[in-house]
């Protein structure tokens, strides 16, 4: 090292260019990249949220049940929220653009169509506001056809229904779920928009807690942001159970408890809360009430007594018969 470069002033300019080079760095950002501390100066301190405490801005999520739960009917009531209120089951609703979509695969537009007179009719929804929400129900193409549309109206939600009819691959294998989904996240992420997917539950999950190892298919609770379990009440035919099993936007004291909702003419009400653990119910505990009711049934006793007897409804007992009835070891009495 010669001894130029030992001098004070070398010290001092070879710092300067440092700085230089430094600056220059963080200005001249390669495209694709973002620099963490541009990240930092953004000072968010906080999510933002399509509907507060439940579905971030953007991003992909999934809810799920087994079925005849009332999964897509409670999709179209998000949709219906999104564009037309301020209020989603008691969280506040953020949509930026009061419009969304909707893709489904497993309904005709008569099936929307009676649903959404169901709906509107019977609540004091403006039905103006159904002219902001689009409808598809073809599983071709899907990505092309969002892209499309959002190339001329920005959306606040995309909601896909069913996951299990535009997914090509294995649904056991993690790693293809996730890679095909990536695509989606992908354009959520550069148009600021949600996008659910709407699923089915593994046989025999309502034996289990909510949980999101409860989804067929566990890629998409894997890479969603958001996993909801769409739960029966195991005592109250008229109740659903909205379960947030994944989140790691939310506290864990946010993800013990459901989210208690009713039927209400295609709509839903919320009416409480229930812990996960108490929406399980086991084979032996249908088998046992389901004998009780029989044995007061073959002693005389009417649907009303016996659901009075048992603390049950009349529409409950009613069922339990019926369904008696369909089953073998009980055709002969």
């Amino acid at each position: 090292m010669s001894k130029e470069k030992k001098t004070p002033e070398a010290a001092s300019k070879f710092l300067e260019d440092k700085k230089t080079i430094a600056d220059k760095a963080i200005y001249e950002t390669p495209e694709g990249w973002v620099n963490a501390f541009s990240l930092y100066k953004r000072k968010t301190k906080s999510y933002n949220y399509l509907v507060d405490n439940l579905l971030l801005k953007s991003g992909i999520s999934t809810i799920y049940g087994v079925e005849d739960t009332g999964k897509s009917q409670l999709a179209l009531f998000l949709l219906l929220k999104v564009v037309g209120d301020n209020d989603f089951l008691g969280k506040r609703i953020r949509a930026e653009h009061k419009k969304a979509l909707l893709i489904t695969t497993e309904d005709q537009e008569e099936d929307i169509e009676v649903r959404l007179h169901n709906m509107v009719d019977n609540s004091d929804y403006l039905p103006e506001s159904l002219s902001r929400v689009y409808t598809r129900y073809s599983a071709k193409d899907i990505i092309p056809y969002i892209e499309k549309f959002i190339e001329k109206q920005k959306i606040d939600l995309v909601v896909i229904d069913c996951f299990g009819d535009i997914f090509p691959h294995d649904l056991k294998q993690l790693n293809h779920t996730r890679v095909w989904l990536q695509e989606f996240y992908e354009l959520t992420t550069k148009h600021k928009f949600h996008m659910l997917f709407v699923h089915h539950s593994k046989k025999d999950s309502e034996e289990k807690p909510p949980h999101k190892s409860n989804c067929s298919g566990v890629g998409l609770t894997a890479k969603g942001r958001t996993s909801i379990e769409f739960r029966k009440d195991p005592e109250d035919l008229m109740k659903r159970h909205l379960c947030i099993v994944k989140a790691n936007h939310l506290s864990e004291e946010l993800k013990q408890d459901s989210i208690e909702i009713e039927f209400d003419h295609g709509n839903f009400n919320k009416t409480g809360s229930k812990q996960f653990d108490m929406l399980v119910i086991s084979k032996d505990e249908k088998e046992a009430l389901q004998n009780n009711v029989l044995k007061l049934s073959d002693d005389g006793k009417t649907q009303d007594e016996i659901a009075k007897e048992l603390d049950l409804k009349q529409y409950q007992v009613s069922r339990i018969l019926t369904r008696a009835k369909h089953q073998e070891k009980y055709k002969n009495k």
